[in-house]
């Protein structure tokens, strides 16, 4: 069972991540949790971000925290 902490980022961090994303977008980007969860079950997923505003918050809670 996942348990979802809710937590306030700093907007630096937050800032790093949107730039990284965007330098490293060459096709191999995964959107989605449906998307997501492919690749983490399958293992070739380097880096999961998961948005902090997804409503409702159930669209994530299937995924576990040790595949992030």
């Amino acid at each position: 069972m996942s348990v979802h902490v809710r937590f306030e980022q700093p907007e630096e961090v937050s800032d790093k991540i949107y730039d990284m994303l965007q330098a490293n977008n060459n096709g191999r980007l995964k959107k989605g949790s449906n998307e997501v969860t492919k690749t983490a079950e399958r293992g070739t997923a380097q880096f999961i971000v998961l948005a902090v505003d997804v409503n409702p918050p159930e669209l994530l809670a299937h995924v576990p925290l040790d595949l992030c």
